[in-house]
């Protein structure tokens, strides 16, 4: 049985939910053609030098047979045929932001590529949509650490839409 994999989504330029119906679809032909297991779809505040707001989401690929670096490559691929420029400021505005957030209980950490993600316990954009999938375990890390560490964040502007994901 594959591990679960989490991934996280946002996007605050252009038409934000038809980047994330794309990127919905992208992750199921990683996920052997089904669709993945998808939160609400969250507006957030932006973080850094943007002042537009984000549509945020967390997926969840049970069916992904990709190892971490094969599905980075295929990760930084798709942003760039959707246009986003990799070289461009940290926390600049995007099209599309697609992060691997967990791999199981996987442990990576290299220049490349930080599983699990280096700043998600820092961000309610993406635990507040990785939370609400109801899973009792992220990784290796346990729901209720979770929680806690949501519990200790700033407040950042975040609000559950009533925008909906693609269907079959």
């Amino acid at each position: 049985m594959l591990a679960p994999i989490y991934i996280a989504l946002g996007s605050n330029l252009g038409k934000r939910h038809g980047e994330l119906h794309a990127a919905f679809e992208f992750l199921r032909s990683l996920n052997q053609g089904l669709p993945p297991i998808a939160s609400a779809i969250y507006e957030s505040s932006a973080v850094g030098p943007s002042s537009k707001a984000y549509l945020n989401a967390v997926c969840k690929l049970v069916h992904c047979p990709l190892m971490p670096y094969d599905l980075l490559a295929k990760i930084k691929t798709y942003e760039q045929e959707r246009g986003r420029d990799l070289s461009a400021e940290k926390w600049s505005e995007r099209l599309i932001d697609v992060d691997i957030l967990y791999m199981g209980e996987l442990v990576v950490q290299s220049q490349e590529l930080s599983i699990p993600h280096k700043l998600l316990e820092e961000r309610n954009f993406v635990l507040v949509p990785l939370l609400s999938l109801g899973d009792s375990q992220y990784g290796y890390v346990k729901k209720e650490s979770l929680q806690r560490k949501l519990a200790s964040l700033p407040f950042n502007s975040l609000q559950r839409t009533h925008l909906t994901w693609p269907t079959e």
